[in-house]
């Protein structure tokens, strides 16, 4: 913006006194302008689409990295909890089989001191007590491994959970578990086999844009331009617009082979992404695989145990009963227990 004065000064002498007098005019005219500019590069060769892509396969295997660490955070979790209610349950289990040999152990003194067993019975059903109350202390401790590693998965100190977790409880149950269908089906859902498989679309679109690079490149910069003048002066306001557009071509020179190096490790970057990828893809299907045989094979054990210690408790209170009537030797009451101590701590395993 430009101002512009002009007066006219009439009068004689100097300083601060003199006569005449004073008029002054002003006029004030302004002027203003902007403008917008801008590029477009024209895709000939699709380095922009493979540069969108990659960064959208990027973006997508970010996501699924983070689904895979929740995955096995959560797995994690869900072990530790069940080996923490499995230890509980055993050491459980063992107070129980104490107790009950306790209880024989008293049934053997009474016959002891009355002489219808012989003092060897005694000494056997000491050693056999202690014996089992020495099993007690080494189940204690992983329960407070266990607790620990739940508390470092929640973010929390060691010992967070033991008010919360102290009390043994049993596992839920689970009637039917979750479809397993194909395994191929499985595959599509881990999200480590979705992020190498990302990765490998990724390393590809990058080809395509190191690839481009070979290439001459088309831009058409643009701009437009308006101004307004003469503002606040008399007479009409002048207004323009002014609009340019160009073509930019960009041509490729002599790098010594810079260009295609970069292609060529792109390339080699496409190679080693489907590498690991083949071998996720492979290490997920044995583990899928080897998931579902032990899942069956465990049912089956499961059963089978099921059956045992129902016997075995069965073949306990058979071989007391005959004990104590005179008819069976406590070895047998002792063989009894051990076996139902043993199917027990494996069935809670």
């Amino acid at each position: 913006e430009t101002s512009r004065t002009s007066g006219v000064r009439s009068g004689g002498g100097s300083g601060d006194s003199g006569g005449g007098g004073t008029t002054t005019e002003t006029e004030t005219e302004g002027s203003a302008s902007g403008g917008l500019g801008g590029v477009w590069e024209i895709d000939l060769f699709g380095g922009n689409f493979r540069s969108r892509q990659a960064a959208w396969a990027r973006a997508r295997q970010q996501e699924a990295l983070q689904r895979e660490a929740l995955r096995l955070t959560a797995a994690e979790i869900a072990r530790s909890y069940v080996e923490l209610r499995g230890a509980q349950r055993r050491l459980e289990l063992a107070r129980r089989s104490v107790d009950l040999l306790q209880q024989t152990a008293d049934l053997v003194e009474q016959r002891v001191s009355t002489g219808l067993a012989p003092g060897l019975d005694r000494s056997r059903a000491e050693a056999a007590l202690a014996a089992f109350a020495a099993e007690i202390g080494p189940l204690e401790a992983p329960i407070g491994r266990f607790s620990n590693a739940l508390a470092f998965l929640l973010d929390g100190p060691p010992g967070a959970l033991d008010a919360l977790l102290g009390e043994p409880r049993p596992l839920p149950l689970v009637e039917t578990g979750a479809p397993v269908g194909v395994p191929r089906n499985l595959l599509r859902r881990r999200p480590d086999i979705q992020a190498a498989e990302l990765a490998l679309v990724a390393a590809t679109a990058d080809v395509g844009v190191e690839t481009a690079d070979l290439y001459p490149r088309l831009t058409l910069p643009g701009s437009i331009t308006l101004g307004v003048s003469n503002i606040g002066a008399e007479g009409p306001v002048v207004t323009s617009i002014v609009g340019a557009i160009s073509a930019l071509v960009s041509l490729p020179i002599y790098d010594g082979g810079t260009r295609q190096a970069e292609v060529t490790q792109a390339e080699e970057r496409v190679i080693q992404a489907g590498l690991t990828y083949r071998r996720s893809l492979l290490d997920a299907l044995n583990s899928v695989e080897s998931a579902l045989l032990n899942y069956s094979g465990s049912r089956d054990r499961m059963d089978a145990l099921s059956r045992a210690v129902e016997s075995n408790r069965q073949a306990v209170e058979q071989s007391r009963a005959l004990y104590q009537g005179g008819v069976a030797t406590f070895i047998d009451v002792l063989d009894g227990q051990r076996r139902d101590n043993v199917t027990l701590q494996e069935l809670a395993v």
